[in-house]
């Protein structure tokens, strides 16, 4: 969609026997692909040791090189957010989400704005291209934490049912979010 050059002859290779569908996955969080696991780790990080943003020193986040071109230090608009390493962490751990509101309409709010400014985010040679990222949390009491994820977590039948869940309420009745579900998972 973004390429300056491309080979229209890649639509039709192999037309009929590849089908790259099979080769999707799901986002859990509303942004960028290549920032999920760093939410996750974040989010991980504060429910496991009650951290609170503004007890928070230093966050610094390691992560392969194609992730950190996700990085933008100042957040205008809500793509700006969702393209944002040192954002999206900022706004998970405010808030204790990253969903539509933090992406969509909180993008400005100064708590999140100020903690980014204490977020680095850092290229590790070590993680393999496309998979990993470790965050290090510093805290003001001089506590150090750091949580790991080495492989792109796929997201499971359950959490893909919750993420629906949470889309569809704003536009269902609940009865009819739990009867799309059934009908999705007999085809």
């Amino acid at each position: 969609a973004y390429a300056k050059t491309f080979d229209v002859g890649k639509l039709s290779n192999d037309l009929g026997k590849n089908f790259e569908i099979m080769n999707c996955w799901c986002k859990q969080f509303p942004c960028c692909g290549h920032l999920q696991g760093m939410i996750r780790l974040a989010l991980k990080l504060q429910r496991e040791h009650s951290i609170m943003p503004e007890e928070i020193e230093k966050i610094v986040v390691y992560t392969y090189k194609d992730a950190i071109v996700h990085n933008k230090t100042t957040v205008k608009t809500p793509l700006d957010a969702q393209e944002s390493a040192s954002y999206a962490i900022a706004a998970a751990l405010v808030n204790g989400d990253a969903w539509l509101r933090e992406f969509l309409e909180e993008y400005r709010k100064p708590s999140i704005v100020n903690l980014m400014k204490r977020i680095n985010v850092e290229v590790d040679e070590r993680l393999e291209e496309g998979h990993g990222s470790r965050i290090r949390v510093r805290l003001q009491d001089g506590r150090h934490l750091l949580a790991t994820e080495e492989r792109a977590l796929a997201l499971g039948k359950p959490m893909v049912i919750e993420k629906f869940q949470r889309l569809a309420k704003d536009v269902f009745p609940e009865k009819h979010v739990e009867k799309l579900i059934e009908a999705i998972l007999r085809l």
